[in-house]
């Protein structure tokens, strides 16, 4: 959102519209007590880590990760989608929008976990704004044929 574009990275890396992936556990420095050790520790964890995912993450890998459709709510199913409309997948995307998820309240709709409320006082969710997303794209493929 624009209006995020100016707030500062600590904001945004876990303010709103943020999607995670699944996260890692790990116990370092159980016997440690010297804060700098333990700094060193926990940096060459990281970056053991990341070079490990690195070498083996992929769009299906991250897709792999996430709950399966039964629980697949809220955040994990907007990254669901995303990923989907990453790998051009905007079939399966669309199918994901457009589940209706039992489990939830009858009066709380659930749109993946996002919202944002519109000039007219209307609320739109991520998967309304997926949707009307993916068929804007697949609008303009059309057009471009």
């Amino acid at each position: 959102m624009r209006d995020n574009e100016a707030l500062p990275l600590s904001f945004r890396a876990t303010g709103a519209w943020v999607l995670r992936p699944a996260s890692v556990d790990g116990h370092i420095g159980l016997s440690t007590f010297e804060v700098g050790s333990l700094a060193t520790q926990v940096l060459e964890w990281c970056d053991q880590r990341a070079a490990a995912l690195l070498q083996s993450i992929s769009l299906k890998s991250m897709l792999f990760a996430l709950p399966d459709e039964q629980h697949l709510r809220g955040q994990n199913r907007a990254l669901a989608i995303c990923l989907h409309i990453m790998m051009n997948d905007l079939e399966e995307a669309m199918r994901l929008c457009r589940i209706d998820d039992p489990a939830a309240h009858p009066l709380m709709r659930e749109g993946g976990g996002f919202t944002t409320h519109n000039p007219d006082g209307s609320v739109s969710t991520f998967l309304d704004q997926a949707r009307d997303w993916i068929a804007r794209k697949r609008r303009g493929e059309l057009q471009s044929l």
